[in-house]
């Protein structure tokens, strides 16, 4: 199955906010509140939308979101927690003391299992 728009942009901001905080020397790698973080998707759902529509969750700041309309960005606004943001789930496993962490989207149904 080929990758879908959604699969990007839903799971690289995880994984990257994930590793960023993982680098960190005063923050563990909190992958639950990782994959929760305001996603959004610039492309469209259906033929009938511009291409380049910005799909953004409504978590974002309003601030955040009417500069982005002011600048001339075709906005549809999603509620907090769309499912159509994409799923996300994911374990990590913390190299200082090799303790798994999991995470699970609120977005879906599903979770994080691991052995």
């Amino acid at each position: 199955m080929p990758i879908r728009p959604r699969t990007i942009s839903g799971n690289a901001p995880s994984m990257s906010a994930s590793m960023d905080w993982a680098s960190s020397p005063t923050r563990s790698a909190p992958i639950q509140e990782a994959i929760e973080m305001p996603r959004f998707l610039s492309g469209r759902f259906a033929l009938v939308e511009a291409r380049d529509t910005l799909h953004i969750e409504g978590r974002f700041p309003t601030d955040t979101i009417d500069a982005l309309a002011q600048r001339g960005h075709t906005i549809n606004r999603w509620d907090a927690g769309n499912e159509m943001a994409g799923h996300a789930h994911g374990i990590t496993i913390d190299r200082r003391n090799g303790v798994p962490s999991g995470g699970s989207d609120p977005r879906s149904d599903g979770a994080a299992i691991g052995y």
